[in-house]
């Protein structure tokens, strides 16, 4: 599903790109810039809590959504701020335990859902061109919230709890866009490294997981659909 959301993005991008023929208006010193954008991603790295000998992970990233402005202080660079939305498929699991007499049914699942609020900066590198390429960057304040639940159909046991944790986070990445109706607008895709600390231990004390690291670094690869205006 993944793969194909991704191919659709690369298609739209290129019949974009290829087939509007619009002159440039060109980025310059005192533009303000407007984007929004949506899309998904995979992640890196995203174990880190074990219960029940069993390791959870966060999963890919089902859509991840925002918006952003910039002021450009020059024809490169623009800086600005970012606020964008990131949810997990997180992990389901649904096993049995024939070792007990009547056999055990577990069912466990984890999901996961941030919030950024980032300083954030793009940097042109062929900023008079209708067909520009782009660095994006940034850094800022991610709040994480997992959910947790846990059951078991032998000792009758069921455990929910979730927990929230502020912590610090960022991205960079790379963009190539194209500009449509004399440049008031422009498509693009953006494809980003995105990394976050989170403290897994907020959540793992609550439910007395094991082999709980306090905070560790999460890291996804998002691919995005960006839509801007000047």
């Amino acid at each position: 599903m993944l793969k194909r959301t991704i191919l659709i993005f690369c298609l739209l991008g290129g019949l974009f790109f290829s087939a509007v023929p619009t002159p440039a208006k060109t980025l310059q010193k005192g533009v303000w810039l407007s984007d929004f954008y949506v899309g998904g991603g995979f992640g890196m790295e995203n174990s880190g809590l074990r219960f029940e000998n069993s390791t959870f992970a966060w999963g890919r990233v089902g859509v991840e959504l925002g918006f952003s402005g910039f002021y450009f202080f020059n024809d490169y660079l623009g800086l600005g701020a970012d606020f964008h939305y990131a949810g997990f498929q997180g992990t389901h699991r649904n096993f049995w335990d024939r070792s007990t007499t009547p056999i055990s049914q577990y069912k466990m699942s984890l999901n996961t859902e941030t919030w950024n609020l980032m300083a954030v900066g793009r940097t042109y590198v062929n900023p008079h061109s209708a067909t520009r390429v782009y660095l994006p960057f940034g850094g800022g304040l991610v709040v994480g919230h997992t959910k947790f639940k846990y059951e078991d159909s032998f000792t009758s046991t069921y455990l929910k709890d979730s927990a929230t944790s502020p912590d610090i986070g960022g991205f960079a990445g790379l963009g190539l866009e194209y500009d449509l109706y004399e440049g008031a607008m422009t498509i693009g895709l953006e494809t980003r490294y995105n990394f976050y600390r989170y403290n897994i231990g907020r959540l793992a004390d609550r439910i007395d997981a094991d082999n709980r690291p306090h905070k560790k670094i999460y890291d996804y690869i998002s691919v995005l659909m960006v839509v801007s205006f000047q």
